[in-house]
Order: structure tokens, then C-alpha cells, then sequence
């Protein structure tokens, strides 16, 4: 038995526009939206699609391969055709910038914490998390890191413990090779 594609319901911009609500200059879409960015979805012919990216693609606005279409104003559900735009990545987090959205500290933190942590933390840092039973979230509030973080070093996924920092230059040095199979020199 050949399991058959799902197929959906085609959204048509008037379906859209059915969807959104009124909110000053906006039209702001009131279905499902994405929890991280507050972008909208829907279902659309057999899958999820952005409802921003098709809302202007059937406008008859051609989006550039590479091109995102994001919103001109500060509202992430907004739909109003004259408030979206197709933009570059790069384009988009310069706005975003400029709109401060990558300059909070806890979306930063959230969103490259192994990088920021590298910057505060140290190896012998991600050893005393390691060897205390401090809660992660004190520890990440003593350390100016995400709780996730103090989480991670202790699941030794982040400031990893390799066993070439456990073990010292001459104890490596002069450990016997098991691979090789030559008689051990005299101590």
C-alpha cells in the first residue's frame, strides 16, 4: 500500500485578508504563528508555507531567489502589502539591528549562547560548574550566562573535557602506545 501525498487547500489572497484583522495602519494576521519570530503560517497546498512570502507572491510582487520578505513596520503578524518588503538576510538582520531586536542581551544569549559563554567562560570555569551542585539557574545568573549553557558544560557538550586536557604533555609523552607492538624500553 503506497502511502498518497497530502494535499490541501489552496490559499487565495482574499482567504488571507479573511484571516488578518484591522490594527491602525497593520493588517495583522490572527491564526498560527511561528513561537521564535511571530511569523504567520498556514497550510497551503499540501504544506506549511509563510503566509508573509505568499500573501506577496499573490499580490503578483515577484520575490528574488535568495530574498525574504519581511515586514517594514515592527509588527511580526503584519500583512499590510505596503508594509512588506523582500529583503537580503543580510538586509533584514542590519534592520532588525537597527530596530534593536539583535541588540537585547537576552535574545543574544538565547540565541548564540555557546558563543557568548566562550567570551565570559573558561576552561577552569566549566570545571568548578562541573564539580558543584549550584543550581543552573544561579550559576547562570552568577556567570552572566543562559541557564542552557550551565547545562550544556555539565553534559559536556559545550567546553568540552577531551582527555588532552586531562592528561599532562609527559604522562602522554611517555604512555605506552598499545597500537604498536615493540618491547617497552627499560625505566
Amino acid at each position: 500500500m503506497s502511502a498518497t501525498p497530502r494535499t490541501g487547500r489552496s490559499l487565495t489572497l482574499k482567504a488571507i485578508h479573511d484571516r488578518c484583522q484591522q490594527d491602525g495602519d497593520c493588517l495583522l494576521w490572527t491564526q498560527a504563528v511561528n513561537g521564535g519570530t511571530g511569523s504567520p503560517y498556514a497550510w497551503h497546498e499540501g504544506k506549511t508555507v509563510n503566509v508573509r512570502r505568499l500573501a506577496y507572491a499573490l499580490s503578483g510582487k515577484r520575490i528574488a531567489p535568495g530574498r525574504v520578505v519581511a515586514v517594514t513596520c515592527s509588527n511580526p503578524a503584519c500583512l499590510e502589502p505596503k508594509h512588506l518588503s523582500p529583503l537580503t538576510r543580510r538586509q533584514l538582520i542590519d534592520q532588525l539591528r537597527v530596530k534593536g531586536v539583535f541588540n537585547r542581551p537576552e535574545n543574544n544569549a538565547k540565541r548564540i549562547a555557546g558563543a557568548r559563554a566562550a567570551g565570559k567562560l573558561s576552561m577552569e570555569i566549566a570545571r568548578s560548574i562541573r564539580a558543584c551542585d549550584t543550581p543552573a539557574r544561579v550559576l547562570a545568573a552568577q556567570y552572566g550566562v543562559h541557564h542552557r549553557v550551565i547545562y550544556d558544560i555539565r553534559n559536556n557538550t559545550l567546553w568540552r573535557e577531551t582527555p588532552l586536557q586531562q592528561a599532562s604533555v609527559f604522562a602522554l609523552a611517555t604512555a605506552p602506545n598499545p597500537s604498536r607492538r615493540k618491547a617497552e624500553l627499560p625505566a
